[in-house]
């Protein structure tokens, strides 16, 4: 049975930097988004009103900073919040990415997700020193309900970081001299969103650094 309900995705960082502009990026895209809020209340609620001001869906998951099981918690809160969720974005390093892929794959396995396919990715620009998320193993206990990719942003120009003279000083004695637009952050996201061929790969997308 087709259904007209849009897709969904919890942004563990939404609320800030790299994370808000995907968030509001996916919004564009027609995606519900689940925005965690965890302290940063005005910048959460900042950014569920401009995207609802644009014709998009978003909601806040309010979590306690003081929470230490808030990882734990969130996949859950965010499915009572947005309903089950298609795809998971590791934006920042304030939540476990290795607890919050257990609960998100959780969500997938057995006779559950009715049919629906998982992503994950991660944007985490410096790798979790106890956690890879693309390790073999994991790859393959995740397949083939859910896929998991990864890309390493170089320096990011978007609404929650905008560049200032330091910057552009720094980018030109890179290889390509330029910094990132968020959107091509975003639309490469979209790509490996819609192509389900592909698992366990990073795309590196900077200065030539890589």
């Amino acid at each position: 049975m087709m259904t007209n309900d849009p897709k969904t995705v919890l942004v563990s960082e939404a609320a800030r930097g790299l994370g808000g502009d995907v968030a509001l990026g996916l919004a564009r895209a027609g995606w519900f988004v689940a925005v965690p809020c965890d302290g940063a209340a005005g910048e959460a609620k900042g950014l569920v009103d401009l995207i609802a001001s644009e014709g998009g869906r978003a909601t806040m998951v309010p979590l306690e900073r003081t929470d230490e099981g808030q990882g734990r918690r969130l996949i859950g809160k965010a499915v009572a919040a947005v309903g089950p969720l298609d795809c998971l974005i590791i934006s920042g390093p304030a939540f476990d990415p290795a607890v919050l892929i257990a609960e998100f794959a959780e969500e997938f396995s057995g006779g559950a997700g009715g049919g629906r396919e998982g992503n994950i990715i991660s944007l985490l620009e410096t790798p979790h020193p106890a956690f890879d998320p693309l390790a073999p193993s994991l790859i393959l206990s995740l397949a083939p309900r859910v896929r998991i990719n990864a890309i390493r942003p170089g320096p990011v120009v978007g609404r929650g970081n905008p560049a200032g003279e330091a910057d552009f000083e720094q980018w030109s004695s890179f290889p390509f001299g330029f910094k990132v637009q968020i959107g091509k952050i975003v639309s490469t996201v979209l790509f490996i969103l819609d192509t389900p061929s592909m698992t366990g790969q990073m795309i590196a997308l900077g200065d030539g650094r890589q």
